[in-house]
């Protein structure tokens, strides 16, 4: 974030996008480098790996209470993510934090999210994923709390604890998401699983960029915007800790009857 304020500075809001967009590119090569699928090297490891994508359809999980309540956890997460990471910079602005002091806040954010993925995979392997997840919706919370008692007092070391606490759980909870997918559904449509979940996520995001930039323009402040996401969360949390987590489909017995 600090390094985009300094390119539209120097050249302007279309030097940025050209900088990272150009970036991008040069990154695709490397991808495709590092990034190749290797064909098991023998027909006894293609028959683990048969066995071992047992799960649900999607017609099957669409059917169970888990699946609708996880993605409500997934709307309320996506239309609260982007709340924050649209309004971090403006909200801080608007507290008295200057343009560079707003964007590293940012950047703190997006720092953060390297300890909070490392953090949710630990988690999600030693406690139940929906505490997990109500846990992250309540750190969030607490995030957005910050950010509005930021706007009333003007104080920077709430903007950044805030906007570290948010960076934590930001991308957290996709693992906790995920980890709920595999255990209630397994991996049989995993990846039409992740992607109805995704749109949900996804399309509650670019809802909550909206409504708060309505909110800000009916109040000129966005003190209210962050209490709407704040009041959201509390909801999550409540769905959270009422998600059935057991398994929805059946286990197919192995070569020679055994489990």
């Amino acid at each position: 974030a600090p390094v985009t304020v300094v390119l539209f500075a120097l050249g302007g809001g279309r030097l940025p996008w050209f900088v990272f967009g150009a970036l991008a590119v040069l990154l695709v090569p490397v991808f495709f480098w590092f990034l190749r699928r290797r064909p098991p090297t023998s027909s006894s490891a293609l028959t683990g790996r048969r066995a071992a994508a047992a799960g649900a359809t999607l017609r099957q999980a669409w059917r169970t209470p888990s699946l609708w309540m996880i993605l409500a956890g997934a709307t309320i997460c996506g239309y609260t993510t982007r709340t924050f990471w649209t309004y971090v910079v403006p909200a801080g602005i608007e507290g008295g934090a200057s343009s560079t002091q707003a964007a590293l806040a940012l950047s703190l954010a997006g720092l953060m999210n390297v300890p909070g993925l490392l953090a949710s995979g630990a988690a999600v392997d030693r406690m139940s994923r929906q505490k997990w997840l109500a846990i992250l919706f309540a750190l969030r919370a607490l995030a957005f709390l910050g950010m509005v008692l930021f706007l009333r007092t003007g104080q920077l070391p709430m903007l950044f604890a805030a906007a570290a606490l948010a960076g934590f759980v930001s991308r957290a909870t996709g693992t906790a998401f995920q980890s709920l997918l595999v255990n209630c559904y397994g991996v049989r449509s995993l990846g039409s699983l992740s992607g109805v979940e995704t749109m949900f996520h996804q399309t509650a995001a670019a809802a909550g960029a909206i409504v708060g930039g309505l909110i800000f323009d009916a109040t000129d402040s966005y003190t209210a915007a962050l209490l709407v996401s704040a009041a959201l969360l509390v909801v999550g949390i409540v769905v959270s800790l009422r998600i059935p987590e057991r398994r929805f489909y059946a286990v197919p017995e192995a070569a020679g009857g055994s489990t």
